[in-house]
């Protein structure tokens, strides 16, 4: 195994914090920097300070609702952008209206918000371009892998097992495929070895870096299927379950609830 695999989720959960902390940090130095631009002194009066730390909370908690510190977004541009320029825009709006409230909008100058709103919103966006082109980077060389097994070495884990390969998808590493029998299974699927049992799934899992578990079973397993899924919620990865042929032959291969 890689040892850029072993730290795929690392490196996502590490660009997370960053993301994070840069956020907070862009807000309070632009505002000290717009305060600079417009009065030419760094002496902020301690309203001005408050004004900030309420601006960096309300901003984390905002954009943590909006998702987007949520791994599986960090590279979706748009998806950002446009939620980090409503969420910026909010969090000035929640300021103006506790300074009405509190009535002292006017110890606060209109030029210098102005100036700290758009250089924020510029250096928000600029964090975002440097982590979707260094997100590009770690992917090209492969340190995203997702390191994924497979429960299933019918037909249809076999069929799903060619699928991924055929894909060529460089996100994805599979490490093996696991079955409930331990008789009748080949060898190897497509070079992928068959390493045992649920048992040796799980001992597995507890050694071995696993991403994501995929069930590959056909619906007719019934409450085997059911027992199998109530053993894998102890494994520390994320399960999914390939819905039998079906799932081959849509062009859209998601799913979602219709009143539960």
């Amino acid at each position: 195994m890689a040892v850029a695999n072993r730290f795929a989720g690392d490196l996502q959960t590490g660009a997370s914090v960053v993301l994070r902390l840069g956020d907070a940090v862009a807000v309070a130095c632009l505002a000290v920097l717009a305060y600079w631009i417009w009065h030419g002194n760094l002496d902020l009066p301690s309203i001005y300070i408050e004004g900030i730390i309420a601006a960096v909370l309300f901003l984390i908690i905002i954009f943590h609702v909006a998702r987007l510190y949520e791994e599986q977004n960090l590279d979706r541009f748009f998806f950002q952008s446009g939620r980090m320029t409503a969420g910026w825009a909010m969090v000035m709006m929640i300021l103006l209206s506790l300074a009405f409230i509190t009535k002292v909008t006017d110890s606060f100058s209109r030029g210098w918000a102005i100036i700290w709103f758009f250089t924020v919103l510029g250096g928000l966006l600029g964090l975002r371009i440097l982590l979707v082109v260094q997100i590009a980077r770690w992917r090209e060389r492969g340190d995203l892998r997702q390191n994924v097994v497979i429960v299933g070495a019918g037909e249809y884990g076999q069929r799903l097992v060619r699928e991924l390969i055929e894909i060529g998808d460089n996100t994805i590493n599979l490490l093996g495929v696991f079955d409930r029998r331990t008789t009748r299974i080949p060898g190897a699927i497509e070079g992928i070895p068959v390493r045992g049992d649920i048992r040796d799934l799980m001992n597995f899992v507890r050694h071995n870096r696993v991403d994501e578990i995929i069930v590959a079973l056909p619906w007719r397993s019934g409450g085997d299927l059911m027992e199998l899924v109530q053993s894998l919620k102890s494994a520390a990865a994320n399960v999914k379950w390939c819905p039998e042929t079906i799932a081959f032959q849509l062009p859209v291969r998601s799913l979602s609830n219709v009143a539960g």
